[in-house]
């Protein structure tokens, strides 16, 4: 996601628990550059989760589910159109 929202130029903002090994923060952070944002938060996936849905409401941002398609297919149908001034918030990444 990360990769594809610097691509695209779209600001993002990843969401992942306290505990992320450096190891995938520090790629999430190379591959999306200056548009992605990272937040830690919570101890557990669900506590990162619980954040990423705050941002949605009180930020006004969209959602990308990290690993169930179907819900991207369902509830965003028109991913493939993003254009660069839409505004993401990305579920923590999971595994």
């Amino acid at each position: 996601m990360a990769l594809s929202a610097a691509r695209l130029g779209i600001r993002a903002v990843i969401v992942m628990p306290l505990a992320t090994p450096d190891i995938k923060l520090n790629a999430v952070k190379r591959f999306g550059g200056d548009t992605v944002t990272v937040k830690l938060h919570g101890q557990n996936y669900d506590e990162a989760a619980a954040e990423a849905h705050r941002l949605v409401r009180d930020e006004n941002l969209t959602l990308i589910h990290p690993f169930n398609d179907e819900v991207i297919h369902r509830e965003y149908p028109k991913i493939s159109r993003i254009q660069s001034h839409w505004r993401l918030s990305l579920f923590p990444i999971h595994g």
